[in-house]
């Protein structure tokens, strides 16, 4: 609502400057409406809770063809993510004040990343957790090296499945309500599936467990291993710091140099 309009003096000038009182709607005064929306729906979204379309058009009283076009670009630019077997859509980013200590461990894990790729040639990557299992949310690139590995920023690895490094890792420190250990398979010699028994998966979260380390043993059919060290604050796991490395007969000899970058830039990350 607009009240009385004020008069101030501006050099020789006097101009009259309306009195806000109340405005009953926020998009009274954005001058980005869809901006605003796909700002609000990223904070309803970063809580974690995975929602289907409908149950968001809902909260947000939108129109879902609206939501739709919002939710599109968000997963297109790798800030939300949709399952494709229940519909439901979860946040891989969040919003954190610059200042905050979210934001300095971000820029930290960066400067990580950035290091880690360029002292060994290989992509370093940042994985956190979230509804269906771990997510890249960063990754450094080697400069003029060919990269090889084709997941990106957004790649999710679920809770079951494939038990590599990462998926390990995942067990080993997060108990995902009703998810059970079970139908899972690991990369043998030649990239071929060998699936695991649920005594041979319990051995090796127990292993990662103890080690807070894992390694992939065989590459995977794109040519690509990782070793990588779970980062935890408290008990808690704030994220999983990886190498994922191409196919190089020299390589073996250098994991456990590997290794020890990994544990002191996962100390660095801490420290902030």
């Amino acid at each position: 609502m607009l009240g009385r309009s004020r008069k101030i003096a501006i050099g020789s000038k006097i101009q009259y400057i309306p009195h806000v009182e109340h405005v009953p709607n926020m998009e009274y005064c954005m001058h980005a409406p869809a901006l605003q929306r796909g700002i609000e729906l990223i904070r309803r979204l970063q809580d974690g809770n995975p929602r289907t379309l409908e149950a968001l058009a809902r909260e947000c009283a939108l129109p879902k063809s609206s939501l739709l076009r919002l939710l599109t670009t968000l997963e297109q630019s790798f800030v939300v993510r949709r399952d494709p077997i229940t519909k439901d859509y979860v946040a891989i980013a969040s919003l954190m004040p610059i200042h905050g200590p979210e934001n300095r461990r971000s820029i930290q894990v960066s400067d990580a990343l950035t290091r880690l790729s360029s002292l060994w040639g290989h992509t370093a990557e940042w994985w956190v957790p979230g509804g269906d299992g771990l997510s890249i949310s960063d990754r450094k690139e080697p400069e003029n090296t060919e990269v090889r590995v084709i997941a990106r920023i957004g790649y999710t690895r679920g809770w079951n499945g494939e038990l590599d490094a990462i998926a390990l890792l995942a067990r080993g420190h997060i108990k995902p309500d009703g998810v059970k250990l079970s139908g899972n398979w690991e990369h043998a010699e030649g990239g071929q599936q060998r699936a695991l028994n649920q005594r041979e998966c319990l051995e090796k979260v127990e292993k990662v467990q103890r080690q807070g380390w894992a390694a992939d043993v065989h590459y995977n059919p794109n040519g690509v291993r990782r070793i990588a060290s779970a980062v935890v604050h408290e008990g808690e796991l704030l994220g999983v710091i990886a190498l994922a490395m191409s196919y190089s007969p020299r390589l073996s000899s250098s994991e456990d140099r590997m290794m020890k970058s990994l544990e002191e830039e996962k100390t660095r990350i801490l420290s902030c």
